[in-house]
């Protein structure tokens, strides 16, 4: 039948038991075949760093008026990192956990590209590498990493809105009140 795809069985096993070894967590991945067969799947990590990113980029945007977009590591390297090139700024968020290792390899890849990084994170060896390193206190649970990763990029926020002269309690356009009709 045309337009109709099968998933054979072992890879929905394989989605399954990924969904269950990291619940709370989205799951996606790329799905690979040929002929409308689904033979592999590769998921992608998404960990709990991907709130902080979305925190903290709208928080640089808001005070700074700065255009900052946050990326999963994967995401980032489908297309973004072609802009990551001689002294352009990337913020590496990478507290301990699922994706700490892929964001050690996309740090190593931005600092080869001559990228300004500015890193967040508990591994000393990531810290080393950054322009400017915002270190986060060691052992936490991954859980818990979002509520105290965040605090450092705010921080980032603020220093950049004073550097550039804006009043950081006074954001342009900013409402207090937002009215959804």
């Amino acid at each position: 039948m045309e337009g109709v795809v099968r998933v054979r069985r072992e890879v929905i096993e394989q989605m399954l038991r990924e969904a269950r070894e990291r619940p709370g967590e989205e799951c996606c991945g790329l799905l690979a075949g040929r002929d409308g067969v689904i033979t592999e799947a590769f998921p992608a990590t998404n960990a709990l760093a991907s709130a902080t990113a979305f925190e903290i980029a709208l928080k640089v945007k808001e005070l700074t008026r700065v255009v900052a977009e946050p990326y999963s590591s994967a995401d980032f390297r489908h297309g973004p990192i072609a802009m990551a090139r001689d002294g352009f700024p990337v913020m590496v968020i990478a507290p301990g956990g699922a994706v700490e290792e892929d964001m050690r390899g996309l740090a190593a890849d931005l600092r080869k590209l001559e990228a300004e990084l500015v890193v967040i994170s508990d591994d000393q060896a990531l810290l080393e590498q950054a322009h400017l390193a915002l270190p986060l206190p060691g052992g936490l649970p991954e859980w818990l990493s979002p509520l105290v990763a965040v605090i450092p990029g705010q921080l980032f926020g603020l220093a950049l809105a004073q550097a550039k002269g804006f009043d950081p309690d006074q954001p342009a356009g900013l409402k207090k009140v937002t009215e959804t009709l």
